[in-house]
């Protein structure tokens, strides 16, 4: 299955090498989130989602143009003004702040991390380190008893990995460490939505999609390869940039779109929509979700060798 558009990267990864193939694996099957203790579907009450995204946290070598870009193209691709059979819509805006907590605040954030590569949570008991290799994580709070999603929070990995734009940067593909940003946030976001992994890595949330199948080990076939929620990347890769028929069709059968703009009321859903309660408190019910217990939206890179594969 070849992707709209062509030499796009992924969102939120692992940086893996490919190799071989796994089982085969359904053309346009896609994984949906569930509950880690209840296992049930996550989405949006109101798919009016906006991103924050903190200028202050960047490390020495990402431009303020780079992480707008990158964050404003990734939003984009998972978004009606993108995609007609949607009615999902992420909005994102910028703040001068450096950190921000890891917490169901509902205000969904992106930032980097360069002092500690774990969570940012407010309470100590939560603080807890992150895979080394793990290029970017995404923490999901939803209630467990609908699968309705409150807050979402994506973490960069700034204490390893470099970041840029590899597209307008080709020469960035010869180093075994520099990672394409907008690549990443587009896999990231769409942990954000509420979709797992086409192939597992390790750690999934949901090892059935959409169909009820059996997820594919990874790095599974060719076609489950150029998936934007594939759980594998490699250094440089910028296929997942774009989604795939697979990703397009999660997202258009999630949030179908209706007739009407998901942000026409100035509203959000709750805390994570359009307008965000800032100052609101995390209400009892509300469980992270996302880290699938660390894995969820877990990124991992690996050097590029043949017949090396990594988990998600």
């Amino acid at each position: 299955m070849n992707k709209k558009g062509a030499s796009w990267a992924r969102g939120t990864a692992f940086v893996v090498a490919l190799g071989g193939t796994a089982s085969v694996y359904p053309a346009h099957a896609y994984v949906r989130t569930r509950a880690s203790e209840s296992a049930v579907l996550l989405a949006w009450r109101k798919p009016c989602i906006n991103l924050q995204f903190l200028l202050g946290s960047r490390p020495e070598g990402v431009s303020e143009e780079l992480f707008r870009t990158a964050v404003g193209e990734s939003a984009a691709q998972w978004s009606s003004s993108r995609l007609a059979c949607t009615k999902m819509f992420l909005s994102v805006s910028a703040s001068p702040s450096a950190k921000t907590f890891v917490d169901a605040d509902r205000v969904n954030t992106v930032q980097f991390r360069s002092d500690f590569w774990g969570r940012n949570a407010s309470k100590p008991a939560d603080v807890v380190p992150y895979p080394f290799n793990a290029l970017a994580i995404t923490s999901v709070f939803a209630d467990r008893k609908t699968g309705a999603i409150v807050d979402t929070d994506v973490e960069i990995n700034a204490t390893g990995p470099m970041w840029g734009d590899v597209v307008a940067n080709p020469e960035l593909r010869k180093s075994s460490n520099s990672h394409d940003l907008q690549n990443t946030l587009t896999h990231e976001f769409g942990h954000v939505i509420g979709l797992d992994h086409t192939c597992d890595g390790g750690g999934q949330s949901n090892l059935k999609d959409n169909a009820g199948r059996d997820v594919p080990r990874c790095p599974g076939n060719i076609d489950t390869q150029e998936t934007t929620m594939a759980a594998i990347v490699t250094p440089g890769d910028t296929v997942r940039r774009t989604l795939a028929p697979d990703d397009q069709k999660g997202i258009c059968e999630i949030y179908p779109a209706d007739g009407k703009l998901a942000c026409s009321d100035g509203g959000g859903d709750g805390g994570g929509g359009c307008l965000m309660a800032k100052g609101s408190r995390s209400r009892n019910g509300f469980a992270m979700t996302a880290l699938s217990t660390l894995a969820a939206a877990l990124l991992v890179w690996k050097s590029r060798r043949r017949g090396a594969s990594e988990r998600s």
